[in-house]
């Protein structure tokens, strides 16, 4: 087992807001063909990703530690409505998430089809 990345999961998941914005703001830099999003469009985005109706004042919280980690840029931070898109740092995480995301629902769909089978 990999402890390094044991430890970098431990941390991105220290609030567990965190990943889930992260998430966000590498799928609404995907899907715009113009700029990252500011703060209201990630917090519909969230919504629109499944997550909860998180408060804006909690989304900053969790940007602003993001950004203490070099996880997420801030563009144009001066401005009434700065934008914001994960780093390098910030889309390898969100891949390492995804592996995981998609090995145990891999591993659920093997453990079904495997339960479905003795019974």
């Amino acid at each position: 087992m990999n402890f390094d990345h044991l430890r970098e999961l431990n941390e991105l998941f220290e609030d567990r807001r965190d990943a889930l914005i992260l998430a966000c703001l590498a799928r609404g830099v995907a899907n715009t063909a113009s700029q990252p999003p500011n703060l209201s469009q990630l917090a519909i985005l969230m919504i629109e990703s499944g997550g909860s109706n998180i408060s804006e004042g909690d989304i900053s919280r969790s940007l602003l530690r993001l950004r203490e980690a070099r996880l997420v840029a801030v563009e144009n931070p001066g401005d009434r409505n700065p934008v914001y898109s994960p780093t390098p740092l910030g889309h390898q995480k969100i891949t390492l998430l995804t592996v995981l995301i998609e090995a145990i629902a891999d591993q659920d769909s093997n453990l079904a089809a495997l339960d479905e089978r003795l019974s």
